[in-house]
């Protein structure tokens, strides 16, 4: 088993594919299975190319499609290691007049179980020809996470500090990062915040990710990921990642973050997840050690 939650599968024939690869060695991380940027990556292509071949978007409208995003909820089913293959599956679950929102899946190509499901909150309007809807299944949707608005939304930079919060990432937006329009791409969002995780991680514990506890390698893996849009990073434009530990629970621990444009001072990103304690040796979750939960309990943020 896995420390992901059980294994679902959905009926394909409810849902369009419209991507096919594979995870590359260079896509996985320090656990050994796929980054989670790269889930986001390979979903995105899913939702792009899905909208164009259902022609609910054309050619210029795709290339704003990630500042159309408002809400992008994602629940991690199950672990993607090298040279898995993947299918991608979209289905329309709701509409209304300026909006639409959708679901979008991984699959093990060969098994047809499910790896990833996404759902996303798009303001844009669709045309009346739009294919039928789908159900939200049981393995996708809210979980370990409240459906309640980001609770530390309207906090500023300085109140995020005041509240307990830590800085764990800066830098400055790329060529490389973009989309055509110029905008960073919604999976670099996932990336740059995978990046700074660690410097929040190693405060976390006495040792560090990866290293030994008694005879186990131990880590930790997201289950549950939802990220509010509140504007967008453009190419150039320098920001500032802060996160924070907001509920601890035996094998679990929900984290929130924020990146602002530093720049203009706004919140661009408020996001909260859920991730699990992870034996690295033994691929199964594993309770937070005594030491492990002693230094954790310092890093609680305020509630909003």
């Amino acid at each position: 088993m896995t420390p992901f939650q059980k294994t679902r599968h959905s009926k394909m024939s409810d849902l369009l594919p419209a991507y096919m690869g594979s995870v590359n060695r260079w896509e996985c991380d320090e656990n050994d299975h796929l980054n989670v940027r790269f889930y986001v990556h390979k979903i995105f292509q899913t939702l792009e190319t899905a909208l164009l071949d259902l022609d609910l978007f054309d050619s210029e409208e795709i290339t704003s499609l990630s500042r159309k995003i408002r809400v992008q909820h994602m629940r991690f089913g199950a672990e993607a290691r090298i040279a898995e293959p993947i299918t991608g599956l979209f289905g329309l679950l709701d509409t209304s007049e300026q909006n639409f929102s959708a679901l979008v899946e991984l699959q093990n190509s060969a098994t047809g179980s499910v790896i990833a499901a996404f759902t996303f909150e798009i303001e844009h309007p669709l045309p009346d020809s739009c294919p039928n809807t789908v159900t939200l299944p049981a393995h996708a949707g809210n979980r370990g996470l409240d459906s309640q608005p980001f609770p530390y939304a309207r906090l500023s930079l300085k109140n995020c500090f005041d509240a307990g919060f830590n800085l764990i990432g800066k830098g400055r937006v790329q060529a490389e990062e973009c989309g055509p329009d110029g905008y960073l791409l919604p999976y670099q969002y996932m990336g740059r915040s995978s990046d700074s995780m660690p410097n929040l991680l190693m405060r976390f514990s006495a040792s560090k990710p990866g290293e030994l506890s008694g005879d186990s390698v131990l880590g930790n893996a997201v289950l549950e990921y939802r990220m509010n849009f509140y504007s967008s990073l453009k190419l150039g434009d320098r920001f500032a990642m802060v996160s924070g530990l907001s509920k601890l629970g035996n094998k679990t621990f929900n984290m929130a973050h924020l990146i602002f444009n530093s720049n203009t001072g706004a919140c661009v990103l408020g996001s909260e997840s859920v991730s699990i304690n992870m034996d690295l040796d033994k691929r199964k979750s594993t309770a937070l050690t005594l030491t492990q939960r002693e230094v954790m309990t310092h890093y609680l943020i305020q509630h909003a």
